[in-house]
């Protein structure tokens, strides 16, 4: 789709439905938007350049909605997200009619290099927290936490960190700092079931776990919260 075709498909409306939780949007300064969720995915602009943002969310639902209405085609290899098969994605990204980016930059080995590089530190950074975790080293959410993971938007449910893309993510793997909040966000964020979050709240009320369920805890909260971790490193989930 592009900036005519919006039009039409609009046909006098302001908005209008195209998928679950995808609405077509006019925007005052007379752009048109795909929105998804609280975030404008694509935005049209009259010149039929489009704009890509996933808002922090690179997940199978924004890339499929971004490939269904935008004119270039997303797709993922070891969690990043490339156009074209040839382009390195990021958020902010133009794109022409035909789908080429606009100064865009083309993927390198040295890209790849850096992502296995990445996921490797994420993995370790998990494998920590959960055992400190596990041991009661990591106190309930308060008001000590990093306010960046701690505090969100009321609208958006974003935390202050997304809001203002900061990169304490990256610091707190650095430094090894387990922030609580961090795994009340993958929760809500990823989902879990309530069996986990049940585990946890009994190790912040100081009891013991069985050996099955520390176990059972590692595995997949360990798996929710590296999965959260990556998405806000701009990897997709």
């Amino acid at each position: 789709m592009n900036y005519h075709e919006a039009i039409e498909k609009l046909n006098g409306r302001d908005r209008r439905k195209l998928a679950n939780n995808t609405y077509l949007e006019k925007r005052a300064e007379g752009n048109i938007a795909v929105k998804l969720h609280a975030t404008d995915i694509l935005t049209y602009l009259p010149n039929g350049w489009t704009i890509y943002h996933s808002g922090g969310w690179l997940t199978h639902t924004t890339k499929d909605r971004m490939n269904t209405y935008g004119p270039a085609r997303i797709s993922q290899k070891d969690r990043a997200w490339f156009v074209n098969g040839k382009y390195v994605y990021v958020d902010g990204l133009k794109v022409d009619a035909t789908g080429i980016p606009i100064h865009g930059r083309e993927a390198t080995a040295k890209d790849t290099i850096a992502i296995n590089k990445t996921k490797k530190q994420v993995k370790d950074y998990v494998a920590g927290y959960m055992q400190a975790l596990i041991a009661g080293k990591v106190p309930q959410p308060s008001n000590g936490d990093c306010w960046y993971c701690l505090m969100k938007e009321e609208k958006t449910g974003k935390t202050w960190g997304e809001q203002a893309h900061s990169d304490h993510v990256e610091l707190h793997i650095k430094e090894k700092y387990y922030v609580p909040s961090l795994l009340v966000n993958a929760f809500e964020r990823i989902g879990a079931s309530l069996y986990e979050k049940g585990l946890v709240g009994e190790i912040w009320r100081g009891k013991p776990l069985t050996e099955w369920d520390k176990e059972h805890l590692t595995k997949w909260s360990g798996k929710h919260l590296y999965r959260y971790l990556v998405t806000q490193l701009g990897m997709a989930s």
